[in-house]
């Protein structure tokens, strides 16, 4: 029969291989074919022994340096230990990088079927350890786990049916018990995510139709209809968006003089610090210097908590600057709703209520984010990156009419106080309003750029500004804000 065994680890110890085998009639010398009777030791070791250790060395680990990290306290005993992720990663590279190995040297001792097996499996496992390095990323490619996983079961599936045939033509002779497990996890979680973007868009499909129905009408009305397409045309012709740019950084930080400034500063410019810049006077003293209104573009913010004490102040700069909009372009906010009422917030005109104190003080103005949110966004879009956080400060200016929202947009863009830094218009008829459930409003990030926001250090926190038609603002209820809350947490975004 033909000398061709493998070790087998589904029963049986030894499994016999169908595979052909040629053998010399001739008797003598150079007639017959040596086989090995007592392999070396990597011939079994680096394929059965080593890899099932790593694995489970690996998951072991990760869970201990899992629960240990949660017992950290302090900033710098956080370093003490690696993310898990990046253990079990590690330990997975191993496993892969010793079947790889395993291929290499039985194919150099001509075991050419042991060689097949293990570089066809080595191939598929090099697809597992990259999803431990992603972990938590959320950009462009979001998906990339659900498919590094979906890749390795499909190869591990298709190469050992493909080994099944070769043994014992038959392609489903045996399993891989990883690439099954792979398999059953890979459409576990496709099922479940499918699932649940399938959910959230269920709990929003009412809220769009009505939210479509109020555009419809709008687009449908002649005048309404032109008043957007000015807008469109303001907003595209009147603002420059700069999207690489639009992030949270911080200052520009000189060392003893200007000349230490880099030479790729934004237009071209090397400033100078001048004396009537508004600085700190302890900065002066420490001889640490920064720039006011200049970004570093080479540091984006990385604290939290520096963020949102960034927002506490600006966002009363910022308060003050709402009122001088909605002034100036018969803006509308909401007021303050007492405990015991059940109807939604009227709203108030500020012309109307600005000289009268007693109303003035009843207007109800967007708090900051709360930082539960900012974590979930940080963790589900933003790649843990705090400097994408733009909208911790915010407000929202709300309009009977689309000529007042114009002017609106052009008052801002006429304010010296502040810089646009990007402008979405969701009334726009090319915007794709299930995106946002039908919702459309236009939204604006800008800075407060003057001389008191430089002075305390704020200028460059960008912060968020939402300008709402009086048809949608009456349709964003409490009862819709909770349905859209279940239905993002439920999308997990």
């Amino acid at each position: 029969g033909a000398p061709q065994w493998r070790y087998n680890t589904q029963g049986v110890l030894w499994d016999f291989l169908r595979v052909p085998v040629e053998l010399s009639k001739a008797r003598g010398k150079e007639g017959l074919e040596s086989f090995w009777l007592k392999p070396p030791w990597y011939h079994f070791h680096l394929y059965w022994v080593i890899p099932n250790i790593a694995v489970g060395l690996g998951f072991t680990i990760s869970v201990l340096v899992a629960l240990l990290s949660s017992f950290q306290s302090t900033n710098k005993s956080k370093y003490l230990l690696p993310p898990p992720h990046f253990v079990l990663t590690f330990f997975l590279s191993i496993t892969a990088f010793s079947v790889t190995l395993h291929a290499i040297l039985t194919a150099s001792d001509s075991a050419w079927t042991l060689a097949y097996e293990s570089a066809a499996t080595g191939f598929a496992l090099w697809f597992i350890p990259p999803i431990g390095l992603v972990q938590g990323y959320s950009g462009p490619f979001r998906g990339i786990v659900l498919v590094l996983l979906g890749t390795y079961a499909l190869l591990e599936n298709a190469f050992w049916a493909a080994l099944c045939f070769y043994y014992w033509q038959d392609p489903a002779a045996r399993f891989s018990a990883g690439g099954l497990l792979g398999l059953i996890l890979f459409l576990m979680t496709l099922v479940v995510r499918m699932a649940a973007v399938w959910s959230s868009h269920k709990m929003l499909k009412a809220d769009q139709r009505v939210y479509d129905a109020v555009w419809q009408s709008m687009w449908g009305n002649e005048e309404s209809r032109a008043k957007m397409i000015d807008i469109s045309n303001t907003v595209k012709y009147s603002f420059r968006d700069a999207p690489n740019q639009c992030r949270q950084f911080n200052r520009l930080q000189l060392g003893l003089n200007a000349s230490e400034a880099p030479a790729d500063l934004p237009h071209g410019t090397r400033p100078e610090i001048a004396s009537d810049m508004p600085i700190h006077p302890l900065f002066t003293d420490l001889r640490h210097f920064t720039l006011p209104n200049t970004r570093d573009f080479r540091s984006p913010i990385t604290s939290c908590n520096q963020l949102f004490c960034q927002a506490a102040i600006v966002n009363l700069l910022f308060r003050d600057r709402l009122k001088e909009w909605a002034d100036a372009s018969y803006g509308l906010f909401r007021e303050i709703r007492d405990a015991d009422a059940e109807q939604e917030r009227p709203l108030v005109k500020w012309r109307a209520v600005k000289n009268d104190p007693k109303k003035a003080s009843r207007v109800y103005f967007t708090p900051m984010k709360r930082h539960r949110r900012c974590l979930e966004k940080l963790l589900r879009s933003y790649s843990n990156d705090p400097s994408r956080l733009l909208d911790i400060a915010r407000g929202c200016i709300v309009f009977e009419t689309f000529d007042h929202l114009h002017l609106c947009i052009k008052t801002i863009a006429a304010d010296d106080n502040v810089v646009v830094e990007r402008i979405k218009n969701r009334m726009s008829p090319d915007y794709d309003s299930a995106r946002t459930a039908g919702y459309r409003d236009v939204c604006i990030n800008l800075r407060i750029v003057n001389r008191p926001a430089q002075a305390l250090g704020v200028e460059l926190h960008a912060c968020e500004l939402q300008l709402l038609h009086r048809d949608y603002a009456a349709l964003n209820s409490d009862d819709g804000h909770m349905r859209y809350m279940q239905a993002r947490n439920a999308s997990g975004t």
